[in-house]
């Protein structure tokens, strides 16, 4: 073997710390994939709503609400009711995953002052 031969068969040291770290990330990602595996969803959903703006519009009011997922679980079928002087508004979102927000609004024919939110239920995904 020439030393032209044996000098391009060597990875360059740029090469060598490149797959070096690539590695360690890689077996840290499967240890952390695995540990959470093992770990399982715990917890429950911790749900808050609460009204961001109202907007009146012609065809009446629109309150803008915004939901958020504190909990380590993750919430389906999400209702929430709002009541304003004598009116009531409902919405459902589909999913409101852990650790997360979602946005909707609540059609009313007058303004909602004062807009109670109560969240009715929700089921487990």
């Amino acid at each position: 073997m020439s030393a032209t031969q044996n000098k391009a068969s060597r990875a360059h040291p740029v090469e060598v710390v490149v797959a070096a770290i690539s590695a360690m990330l890689l077996v840290a990602l499967i240890v952390y994939l695995t540990y959470r595996g093992f770990q399982g969803e715990g917890g429950i959903a911790e749900l808050t709503a609460t009204v961001e703006r109202v907007d009146q519009r012609p065809a009446g009011y629109i309150a803008q609400i915004r939901v958020d997922n504190a909990g380590e679980k993750t919430a389906a079928t999400v209702t929430i009711e709002g009541t304003a002087g004598g009116q009531t508004g409902q919405i459902e979102f589909d999913y409101v995953p852990a650790g997360s927000t979602r946005h909707g609004s609540m059609h009313f024919r007058e303004d909602p002052v004062n807009l109670e939110l109560n969240i009715m239920g929700y089921s487990e995904p």
